[in-house]
C-alpha cells in the first residue's frame, strides 16, 4: 500500500507537473492543490481508499452472487421489471447478506485507515486528514506518550467492535422482520 500511496502522491502532485494537474491543464484549468488544500485533501485520500478497496469489494459481490454457485435464479423477462417491483427479477434480496459484509468491512477499513493518510498527507494539511490511527501513531512516536496512544488504540478497537456488532444486529433484525 505504501507504493500505491506514493504513486497517487505523484499523480496528485499539486504543481502543474503532477499527472492529474497536467491533464486538467490541457482542459484550460489551473493546477489544483489536491493534497495541499484542507478542502481537497480528505476527498483525495478518500478517492485513493475507494480505488484501493473497490476491486476487493467487487470480488466479494461476485463470489456471493446467487448464480455463481450454481443456484438457479429466474431469468429476466423481455419486458423488464415492472414499476414498484424493486429489483425486478434480479437477485437483489439474495445480495443483502453480501452487502452487509461489504459495508461492515468498509466501515472497519475506514476506521483503521493509516498508510494512505500517513504517506500522502501525514494527517495534514491543518489536520484535515488526521485519523485516529495517525493520531495514535504521532502520540506514540513524536509525542513519546505510549500510554495515551495505547488508550486511543484500545478505544478505536472498542468502537470498531461496537459499530460492527450494532450494524450486524440491525441487519439481522431487518432480515427477521
Amino acid at each position: 500500500m505504501v507504493a500505491v500511496a506514493e504513486l497517487w502522491g505523484v499523480l496528485l502532485f499539486p504543481a502543474k507537473y503532477g499527472a492529474v494537474n497536467s491533464l486538467i491543464g490541457h482542459l484550460g484549468l489551473g493546477p489544483e492543490p489536491f493534497l495541499n488544500s484542507p478542502h481537497q485533501a480528505l476527498a483525495s485520500v478518500m478517492l485513493v481508499q475507494i480505488w484501493k478497496s473497490a476491486p476487493y469489494d467487487m470480488v466479494i459481490f461476485v463470489a456471493g452472487w446467487p448464480g455463481s454457485t450454481g443456484s438457479s435464479t429466474r431469468r429476466p423477462t423481455s419486458t423488464g421489471p415492472t414499476p414498484g417491483s424493486g429489483c425486478g427479477t434480479s437477485p437483489c434480496p439474495a445480495l443483502r447478506p453480501i452487502t452487509t459484509i461489504v459495508i461492515t468491512l468498509g466501515i472497519i477499513r475506514g476506521l483503521r485507515v493509516f498508510t494512505e493518510v500517513y504517506v500522502l498527507t501525514n494527517g495534514g494539511p491543518a489536520g484535515a486528514t488526521e485519523t485516529v490511527t495517525t493520531f495514535g501513531y504521532k502520540q506514540a512516536t513524536t509525542g513519546n506518550d505510549t500510554g495515551y496512544a495505547t488508550a486511543v488504540s484500545t478505544l478505536l478497537l472498542a468502537v470498531t467492535v461496537l459499530i460492527t456488532a450494532l450494524f450486524l444486529w440491525w441487519r439481522r433484525r431487518r432480515e427477521d422482520a
